[in-house]
């Protein structure tokens, strides 16, 4: 009978830490980590930013998504070319990797309110971003959104 109260309790801590390494990201990926970073940075109270559901789409781009991707990048023209010619061979498959975020943030009043928001990153190898940097939250990325507080202060 002991046996099987050691078997209950480790089943127990085993099911708590397991809770709490989710609770806190530990098993998110490269996009949700790079988007929840992004949009606590435009939050009033981005420390009492709580998950409430999040739905991850992956989309293959289309050539002409691909062509529009690369003429708004900052890429010189013969690496645009490269990675065009890349697609056309076949040998890459960028895609769109969005993610809807739902959540609990306090407004300026310390209310706390629900919101969403919507994170997107164009990738061209189709992998994960690796900084909030390179994400968009609502279509603005972290740059664009902080030269739009800056400006409307």
């Amino acid at each position: 009978m002991k046996w099987l109260l050691g078997i209950a309790c480790a089943a127990l801590v085993a099911a708590c830490g397991a809770a709490f390494a989710y609770s806190t990201g530990y098993f998110d990926d490269g996009l949700t980590k790079s988007c929840e970073e992004a949009l606590r940075q435009r939050l009033k109270a981005p420390s009492q930013y709580k998950r409430v559901r999040i739905v991850r789409d992956t989309k293959d781009m289309t050539r002409d998504e691909f062509v529009a991707y690369l003429d708004g990048s900052r890429e010189d023209e013969s690496v645009r070319k490269f990675h065009l010619k890349s697609f056309d061979a076949k040998n890459i498959q960028p895609q769109t990797l969005s993610l809807a975020i739902e959540y609990d943030a306090p407004n300026s009043f310390g209310t706390v309110l629900r919101g969403y928001a919507d994170c997107r990153y164009e990738s061209t190898y189709g992998k994960d971003p690796i900084s909030y940097l390179f994400v968009k939250i609502d279509g603005k990325t972290s740059l664009e959104w902080l030269r739009g507080a800056v400006s409307s202060d």
